[in-house]
């Protein structure tokens, strides 16, 4: 909770001193994908996004989870305890209350396995680049309606990535 308090206060300096021309909060619910070498887990996690226009349809994003149920893999428990990410995205103009975002930037993920300790037992640190996309339904009352992809990290034979559904309310 009070990571969130600080992400809060963080992202409300930058977007007082960014002058920007629209806001949004949102909340989604994503199911994080961990497939290692073929076999997965989809633990599933609650979404909080904040960001602040930058320029002409490009936003600075910031996303924060909350671990909401973990799943099993070779008889061990994972749990994506914390996922954060800051990204950069690109959003089409408006077509039949449509759009379309590219989203390019760094996303840090922390997975927490346990059960068996003889497979393995711990908490594991995934960060580096991250890319995603977005399709947005625009709804009455400034709301957004939006599916999002975002792969988080894809190396060392792991790749981990994400998807959600969600809303957010635009300022």
């Amino acid at each position: 909770m009070i990571r969130i308090i600080y992400l809060t206060l963080c992202f409300s300096l930058f977007a007082i001193s960014a002058n920007a021309n629209e806001y949004y909060v949102g909340i989604d619910h994503t199911q994080i994908r961990s497939d290692f070498a073929g076999v997965d887990a989809k633990p599933t996690a609650v979404t909080f996004k904040l960001a602040a226009e930058l320029y002409n349809r490009t936003f600075l994003e910031l996303q924060t989870d909350l671990s909401q149920s973990d799943d099993e893999l070779l008889g061990v428990s994972i749990d994506a305890s914390k996922t954060q990410a800051a990204l950069i995205r690109f959003r089409t103009p408006n077509f039949d209350s449509f759009s379309y975002d590219l989203a390019l930037g760094y996303a840090k993920t922390e997975l927490n396995f346990t059960g068996n300790a003889q497979v393995y037992d711990g908490i594991e640190e995934f960060s580096g680049f991250a890319w995603g996309g977005r399709i947005s339904y625009d709804l009455p009352y400034n709301m957004r309606l939006s599916a999002d992809y975002l792969s988080r990290y894809n190396q060392d034979n792991l790749k981990l990535d994400s998807w959600s559904v969600g809303f957010s309310y635009h300022f």
